[in-house]
C-alpha cells in the first residue's frame, strides 16, 4: 500500500501493517518481520535464540531511530 504522505507499508490480511506508526516498542506485527530476518541475537558471536532476547533499536529511539524492522534486532 502507498499511503498518503507517501511512505510504502507492508501489510498482510492476517497481520496488518508492519511499519506505519511511531511507536516506542516494536509491535507484534514488527517483531514477526524482525524473527523472519534473525533466529538469533544480532551481537556477533552470540547463539541466543530470539525467544530469549528482546528487540532493540540499531539507532536508539530517543536519538531519532525509528521503530521499524530495519533499524531493529534482537
Amino acid at each position: 500500500h502507498i499511503l498518503p504522505d507517501g511512505y510504502i507499508t507492508l501489510a498482510a490480511p492476517h497481520l496488518g501493517p508492519i511499519n506505519t506508526h511511531r511507536a516506542r516498542l516494536a509491535s507484534p506485527v514488527q517483531r514477526l518481520a524482525i524473527e523472519a530476518d534473525s533466529p538469533t541475537c544480532c551481537w556477533p558471536d552470540c547463539t541466543t535464540p530470539i525467544a530469549k532476547c528482546q528487540a532493540h533499536h540499531l539507532t536508539d529511539y530517543a536519538q531519532g531511530g525509528e521503530t521499524h524492522p530495519s533499524n531493529m534486532c534482537w
